[in-house]
């Protein structure tokens, strides 16, 4: 059994900053929650994913029933273990401090 890593504190939120076309920024916020052994990647009050843990760090993307949805996410951390960086759909994430 892979252990949810420690993010601290809980419902951690990660942030992408995006310049689009016309240099027009766009910010994406996510936030994520233990529930029944997985995280939930959270969008406001929207559920956007689910993340099972198959190694320290590393995710599989999952649907509502808990089916992999094909993607896979991973947490880079820094010398002294804090998260540094998520990396989810194709984007690099960094947490709230």
């Amino acid at each position: 059994m892979v252990l949810l890593p420690q993010l601290t504190p809980p419902g951690t939120q990660f942030s992408y900053s995006n310049a689009g076309s016309a240099c027009a920024v766009t910010k994406t916020v996510y936030e994520l929650r233990a529930h029944r052994g997985h995280l939930r990647v959270m969008s406001g009050s929207t559920v956007a994913a689910h993340l099972a843990f198959y190694r320290k760090d590393h995710a599989l993307v999952l649907d509502e029933s808990g089916r992999p949805q094909g993607g896979r996410c991973n947490f880079v951390r820094d010398p002294q273990g804090a998260i540094n960086w998520w990396l989810f759909a194709a984007a690099l994430y960094r947490p709230h401090r």
